[in-house]
């Protein structure tokens, strides 16, 4: 957990935002269960949002892996997974 929160401290700190911005978490389906991110999301008072490889994988992003895609199905799961909690949060992106 408090790695995953030193992570989204850093983004926050770079943008120039706060944690009241953040309205979810966005991870692979498969990892939506891992103790560290439940309890980030708990402790940001929001929810965890898993998406599929395939979900991800159709998100155009700006720094593609292929490490991640080697492992997952899909070269990047952070930079993709901010739209999609957006769009389901209700906020869909032009």
């Amino acid at each position: 957990m408090d790695e995953v929160l030193a992570l989204v401290d850093g983004v926050l700190r770079e943008a120039g935002l706060g944690r009241a911005g953040v309205r979810s978490l966005g991870t692979l389906d498969a990892r939506a269960a891992e103790p560290g991110l439940v309890a980030a999301a708990a402790v940001l008072g929001v929810p965890l949002r898993g998406f599929t490889a395939g979900e991800l994988a159709a998100v155009p992003v700006p720094h593609p892996s292929e490490l991640p895609l080697a492992a997952t199905g899909t070269a990047s799961v952070a930079e993709a997974a901010e739209p999609c909690c957006s769009y389901r949060n209700g906020n869909p992106r032009a």
